[in-house]
């Protein structure tokens, strides 16, 4: 925040790497304020630890933001996405294709939360790993979730070790995240959302095909009006870049539909025999060997 006589004259702020609410008075637009505050959220970006960050613009003011080395990686309804630092985009893109499929094999593609990994997520991989040479498997990377990052990756591989044309890689910061998609994790179907939903859909598409991706799978969502809409702009958004999308139904059990969120309930109440006909043998063994978890569960519905 800039300030003249206590009165403010220049702002912006930041969530994670994604620069915000970036405002300078008009009657002092002459002062290079706006090169005082970009250079503060630099400094800020860097000590936190960050070496890349984004911008969200008015595309007819991009302009000023590429004073600043920030280029533009997407434009949804005249609205830009900006991007500086290390690495970007291409390069990102680039490190996947290397590690995950360097002989640009054909693939299908898969996002997954799994918080936890159940059985309606592995019947979804199975499904989709049946009609493709090869399947990448995205893990959502944010860590917003109750199981962390390295914990829904370790569960997701043990799940679908038994599939050899299986990839299981993390999605980056460019796939369901804080930078390309917060209204996800905010739970907010609102006009944000579904803007948020068309970049996330259109950064997978445009660049996520370079893998040579030419199919995505999602899950049917009967109870998540979120996600569902999400599926609805996929369908609408990716065969603009010859990719198909299917949407595969919903796995069952006798006491309903799988869904993480119940898996997560039975566990806070520890009722381990009814989550047993919810997930895989590894994540059943995962929770039964870390108890921490069912208390966990029950601490984090005490906060929210």
């Amino acid at each position: 925040v800039l300030k003249e006589k206590d009165k403010i004259i220049g702002s912006c702020c930041r969530l994670g790497n994604v620069i915000k609410m970036v405002a300078v008075d008009p009657k002092h637009q002459s002062m290079n304020l706006l090169d005082q505050l970009m250079s503060a959220m630099q400094t800020h970006l860097f000590d936190a630890g960050y070496t890349n960050s984004f911008i969200y613009s008015p595309t007819h003011n991009r302009a000023i933001f590429r004073a600043y080395h920030y280029q533009e990686i997407m434009q949804v309804q005249q609205v830009s996405l900006l991007e500086q630092g290390q690495p970007v985009i291409h390069e990102v893109i680039n490190d996947l294709i290397k590690r995950y499929n360097p002989h640009l094999i054909e693939s299908g593609a898969l996002v997954i939360n799994g918080n936890p990994f159940t059985l309606g997520h592995q019947y979804l991989i199975e499904t989709a790993a049946a009609q493709v040479q090869q399947l990448l498997v995205f893990v959502v990377e944010e860590d917003v979730s109750f199981f962390d990052f390295k914990t829904r990756m370790n569960l997701i591989q043990a799940g679908t070790s038994h599939l050899d044309n299986v990839v299981v890689l993390p999605s980056s910061q460019y796939i369901i995240s804080q930078t390309t998609f917060p209204n996800y994790f905010l739970r907010n179907l609102d006009d944000h959302f579904k803007l948020y939903s068309l970049f996330d859909a259109h950064l997978f598409g445009r660049y996520f095909s370079q893998l040579n991706i030419t199919k995505r799978f999602v899950g049917e969502e009967p109870l998540d009006l979120m996600t569902h809409a999400y599926n609805q702009t996929l369908l609408a958004v990716l065969p603009e870049y010859k990719m198909q999308v299917e949407i595969v139904p919903r796995k069952h059990n006798e006491l309903g539909v799988i869904s993480a969120s119940k898996v997560r309930e039975l566990l806070k109440r520890g009722d381990y025999e009814t989550l047993k006909s919810y997930v895989p043998q590894t994540t059943f063994d995962f929770l039964k060997n870390n108890p921490n978890y069912e208390q966990k569960a029950k601490d984090y519905e005490r906060a929210h």
